[in-house]
């Protein structure tokens, strides 16, 4: 019976020491708001309503004991609420002060971070694009906070064949006509910011090579040199061989487009040749090319036989070489009384005094081919 009322004593013992080790703690309050507050944004209404436990009776005195509120936000004593909208981005620290109704105190240290409001970044003009060539660009922006989700077009539209993923601000598709638009972009964030841009978007017709065809006229022995001509496009171009092959000697730059060196084969070739752009557009285009033998001088040596007093004509002749020739002499000298005419190779005029005499005549074509012979004639 004795050992019962000890054990008696001892528990009610230890229950009044708990209720008062209890009582003690509740009147001592918390704040059990979590140190990092939420984030908020730049000109977006902010309001967090600070949390306190334990203590007694209501926490009518909320205060901050150290540091300060970001610019735009305020802290009300009566309800713990943090409010307002904030006007400048950054991270501060402050420590908060809750008193409960018998002036007990609690203290801690919070850290809030305001974000800058969103600004997209991508640079005006976009990327050209080309019409029948996939085009994808994704928008960029900086700021905010959270995912943004939310874009869209506000004013003017895309150029046909493209379109605005709205989850993921990617302008995409397959543009199907050249020109320019201009549309205004808007992206929301998480937090309710949004901003706007105006960007514009070039289309481009695809390449076309305005070379005519057949090309100039090369000829045997002489450098040669075509620049094949493109439009529309973008970007740089490469040219290819895609059917035939160019005359001995010639070659066509892939950078460049063209076609040069000096043709070692007379005859006609034809070849297709292919371009493409920087943004991987092509088209192909079918050419032909003349190569010519150099001039020929025909004339036989010696010429017609002159006679003294008798007027005298005889017309040099060249076979192959282009265009008009142009003659000359280039070592000797006629009989006295005869002359060659430059532009139409006539040895004409009256002879004065017999004699044989000996010239070598020389033939220039309009692309530069010469050939020389050597010819003789007889005054009697």
């Amino acid at each position: 019976m004795r050992r019962l009322r000890i054990v008696l004593v001892a528990a009610i013992g230890i229950a009044l020491l708990a209720g008062l080790l209890g009582c003690k703690e509740k009147e001592v309050p918390t704040i059990t708001t979590s140190s990092t507050l939420p984030i908020g944004e730049v000109g977006i209404a902010y309001s967090k309503t600070l949390e306190a436990s334990g203590g007694s009776g209501t926490y009518t005195d909320w205060s901050i004991t150290e540091g300060t509120l970001p610019d735009g936000l305020s802290l009300e004593s009566g309800t713990g609420v943090i409010g307002g909208t904030p006007t400048t981005a950054g991270t501060v620290s402050i420590t908060v002060q809750v008193t409960d109704s018998k002036d007990r105190t609690s203290t801690k240290k919070l850290y809030i971070t305001i974000a800058a409001a969103p600004t997209i970044t991508t640079d005006s003009p976009l990327p050209i694009g080309e019409v029948g060539i996939s085009y994808l660009q994704f928008l960029e922006v900086s700021g905010g906070s959270g995912t943004y989700t939310d874009w869209s077009i506000t004013e003017g539209t895309l150029p046909d064949g493209l379109s605005l993923v709205e989850a993921f601000g990617a302008i995409l598709g397959t543009p199907t006509t050249a020109g320019t638009a201009t549309i205004t972009v808007q992206v929301a964030d998480s937090l309710g910011g949004n901003a706007t841009k105006d960007l514009s978007i070039t289309i481009v017709a695809p390449p076309t090579i305005t070379t005519d065809s057949p090309l100039p006229t090369g000829e045997v022995g002489i450098a040669y040199s075509k620049t094949l001509e493109v439009s529309d496009g973008s970007g740089t171009f490469t040219w290819s061989m895609m059917a035939g092959a160019l005359p001995g000697g010639l070659s066509l730059g892939s950078s460049t487009g063209v076609i040069s060196g000096t043709p070692t084969t007379p005859g006609t070739t034809t070849i297709i040749v292919k371009v493409t752009d920087s943004l991987g557009g092509t088209v192909t285009k079918v050419l032909s090319v003349t190569i010519i033998a150099p001039p020929t001088i025909t004339t036989d040596s010696p010429l017609p036989a002159g006679e003294v007093g008798t007027a005298y004509s005889e017309t040099l002749e060249a076979s192959d070489g282009s265009g008009t020739f142009t003659w000359s002499i280039t070592t000797g000298a006629l009989p006295d009384g005869l002359s060659l005419e430059s532009s139409t190779g006539v040895i004409s005029g009256t002879p004065t005094i017999a004699g044989t005499a000996t010239i070598t005549v020389a033939v220039t074509d309009d692309l530069g081919g010469t050939a020389t012979k050597e010819l003789s004639i007889t005054i009697t």
